[in-house]
């Protein structure tokens, strides 16, 4: 009897998990400390007085179909506190960070980096390069864009 308890009590203690998918809970819909903006509002702070420092964070094999207007490439596998040093100086400046879509999850790490690296004004523009084309925005096309 005191066998099957324990069995139960063991059984009811995994079932209540939960389990967290790699495939479905990534990237994740919020980043903590970090302000997540839809295309609209990144198109209205790129025209800003201030505009922010923008980071492409595909690599480049992934800005194949182009990239916003202004956008630095720093992949995410190259982000580090020094190669943010470079594209974006100011630690207190907005940093806008980027990739392909709402599926990809390059920005992700970089963001994190930027975090630990000191970096206190912080966003997202979750919806990438496709939602930036879906919404009608210009871009530029691969063959034009440059490194940074």
């Amino acid at each position: 009897m005191r066998f099957a308890q324990s069995a139960i009590s063991v059984f009811l203690i995994f079932s209540s998990l939960s389990w967290a998918n790699p495939m479905t809970d990534f990237p994740p819909e919020r980043i903590s400390g970090v302000k997540t903006i839809s295309a609209e509002m990144l198109a209205a702070l790129l025209i800003s007085e201030s505009p922010p420092v923008l980071i492409d964070s595909r690599i480049s094999k992934g800005r194949h179909s182009g990239s916003i207007e202004g956008a630095r490439p720093l992949p995410d596998n190259e982000t580090s506190c020094a190669s943010l040093k470079r594209v974006a100086p100011d630690d207190r400046r907005p940093v806008v960070f980027y990739c392909g879509s709402d599926k990809c999850g390059r920005s992700v790490n970089p963001l994190r980096v930027a975090q630990n690296c000191g970096y206190s004004n912080l966003i997202w523009f979750r919806g990438g390069f496709k939602e930036w084309l879906d919404a009608g925005f210009p871009f530029i096309p691969a063959h034009q864009t440059t490194p940074f």
